[in-house]
């Protein structure tokens, strides 16, 4: 018993480190010389949530604006 758990812990350690060298060479590799793949994926997906956040906040004025029309007709109506 305390044999299988040795080696459930040592399958876990080469486990993880091989991810985690595995996960470094991509890294290093996407990131190495003049491949601006990743740098320019990054940049456009940056910009796609500005977009995004441009577009929220023009629907967020519009029910503002919606509200307000509505408190006004209330308001109008009850004088």
């Amino acid at each position: 018993m305390e044999n299988g758990g040795w080696v459930a812990i040592l399958i876990l350690v080469v486990l993880v480190g091989g991810v985690n060298l595995a996960m470094y060479g991509l890294v290093r590799g996407a990131f190495r010389g003049e491949n601006k793949g990743v740098i320019d994926a990054l940049g456009k997906s940056l910009n796609v949530m500005k977009e995004k956040d441009k577009d929220i906040e023009e629907l967020r004025r519009r029910l503002e604006e919606i509200e307000k029309g509505k408190k006004n007709k209330n308001g109008e109506s009850k004088n």
